[in-house]
């Protein structure tokens, strides 16, 4: 079987005292699993209990109504971001949502940022890999 470099030992959803490692300085969670009749303010409503929100992004599928279901919520200070992951499970509208912590913006996606990685850490100096390819796990 291939080796698995990155690996981590919790659950994707386990709160911190369970070893998941929250950036300190992170502000921002990824939301999933909102109900379609969800809106921003019903989002942003939720989640002020836990601190001021500087912006909820409720992205929507071009064309089509309603939204994709999940939401970015920005927060003024990085506490408020600790508080609400250690305050879960959340509920929007009678619906349990899953809450995470975003990857910070601007942030390239690695494939070890979920536990699997084609190979070694490398050096930074080899090519990158085909995105097809990089969606790919292979088992041998």
């Amino acid at each position: 079987m291939a080796a698995v470099y990155g690996a981590q030992a919790h659950g994707r959803h386990a709160p911190p005292e369970r070893g998941y490692d929250i950036d300190p300085g992170a502000d921002r969670l990824f939301v999933t699993k909102i109900p379609q009749q969800a809106t921003r303010e019903d989002i942003a409503g939720h989640f002020a209990r836990f601190g001021t929100t500087t912006d909820v992004y409720l992205p929507s599928i071009p064309g089509m109504p309603g939204h994709k279901g999940i939401a970015f919520v920005s927060f003024a200070e990085p506490t408020a971001l600790q508080l609400a992951i250690n305050n879960g499970p959340h509920d929007i509208l009678g619906h349990e949502v899953v809450v995470d912590v975003a990857a910070p913006r601007g942030a390239q996606p690695m494939a070890n940022q979920v536990g699997m990685s084609m190979g070694p850490p490398s050096g930074g100096n080899e090519p990158l890999q085909d995105q097809a390819a990089a969606d790919r796990l292979f088992v041998t």
